[in-house]
């Protein structure tokens, strides 16, 4: 849901502004914030799909997906704190 909403923020920002309501459209910082989510949830959507992809799930690819995730948050820790340092 999110996914889709940042794809349609343009859209969504227009039919918001033009509707007389008091929900006011979303920013542009949202809108990062919306983005920073799903990078970090992207791992996440991919090991389920994959894992809902199977009609029985075996052991050994639980583990490699959460090995997977794993690594991949290492990674993204280490970039994240390489940033904070510039």
């Amino acid at each position: 849901m999110l996914e889709r909403l940042y794809q349609l923020r343009e859209p969504v920002g227009a039919a918001l502004a033009s509707l007389k309501t008091d929900i006011t459209p979303p920013t542009a910082l949202e809108y990062e914030a919306v983005q920073d989510a799903l990078d970090v949830l992207a791992p996440f959507r991919q090991a389920t799909v994959e894992l809902s992809g199977e009609k029985r799930v075996s052991a050994s690819k639980v583990t490699f997906g959460i090995c997977w995730i794993a690594r991949w948050t290492t990674v993204e820790q280490a970039q994240v704190q390489q940033q904070m340092l510039l």
